[in-house]
């Protein structure tokens, strides 16, 4: 008799064990997904403008949670795709865009591989002034009749927003496709400028 106590004390054991390491497996992949998602990046292009010295710039932010990795960084115009642009490609982009240039083009960055962009940084793509001859450089760049119509006739921010990016893909032909990952390597949306 007690050697069937034993034994069934031994498998209750051994079954008590295995029931522990499956709950810390369980725990385990709950505690990584979770500190997946909570370092999670977000970018998002956004265009600053300062009044003081009429200039605009073309800003990347991470609103996510956690750090981005870049993995790629391209920009297209038109059969054009420069890879990694550098100060020179940035020039060659705006002397290509011929009627489309920014006059008043001042500064430039870009990303190398593997670049990381902290949750709440931002970086400036490029900026450009007006120099005193538009106090509003976007209006003269991409205002239409069409536009004006569009922000009469749409009642939200949201599709005014939509629409004035639609607009300003068929008026200007250039398109930046950010790729970029977490820190755990899980990739994101690609981040692009016609989205």
């Amino acid at each position: 008799m007690s050697k069937k106590i034993e034994l069934a004390t031994a498998i209750s054991a051994i079954l008590i064990a295995l029931a522990s390491l499956m709950f810390t497996y369980y725990q385990f992949t709950v505690l990584v997904d979770h500190n997946k998602i909570s370092a999670t990046p977000y970018l998002k292009f956004w265009v600053k403008k300062d009044n003081q010295d009429k200039s605009y710039s073309l800003r990347i932010k991470n609103t996510g949670l956690g750090p981005a990795r870049i993995t790629n960084f391209d920009v297209i115009y038109n059969d054009n795709k420069f890879h990694f642009p550098k100060k020179n490609d940035w020039k060659k982009i705006i002397q290509l865009m011929g009627k489309y240039a920014i006059t008043g083009y001042i500064t430039n960055d870009t990303f190398s591989k593997n670049e990381v962009l902290g949750a709440g940084d931002e970086t400036e793509l490029f900026k450009f002034k007006s120099h005193g001859k538009d106090p509003d450089i976007m209006i003269r760049l991409f205002l239409s009749s069409e536009l004006a119509k569009i922000q009469k006739l749409e009642s939200t921010e949201q599709q005014k927003e939509t629409n004035f990016k639609k607009l300003i893909a068929r008026l200007v032909p250039l398109d930046l496709v950010i790729e970029y990952e977490s820190l755990y390597k899980d990739k994101m949306p690609p981040l692009s400028s016609r989205d």
